[in-house]
């Protein structure tokens, strides 16, 4: 009842397993610079917000000591 693979039949299956790793690889290291990319665009923002608000803050202050 079982076929015996022969050698070729093998090397075919390894190749297509090989391809499908490949592909999922990629698709792992995209994913991985997207979110790392999206990560940076975060820090950027909350960065300038940060600088906005102490920007904020100084003028406040300084409102309240010419009154």
């Amino acid at each position: 009842m079982e076929k015996e693979m022969d050698k070729d039949e093998i090397l075919k299956i390894m190749q297509r397993q090989m391809i499908v790793f490949l592909i999922l690889l990629i698709a792992v290291a995209g994913g991985f610079i997207y979110f790392s990319h999206q990560i940076s665009e975060l820090q950027l923002k909350v960065r300038t917000i940060t600088h906005e608000l102490d920007y904020t803050k100084y003028r406040v202050e300084e409102l309240e000591k010419k009154q």
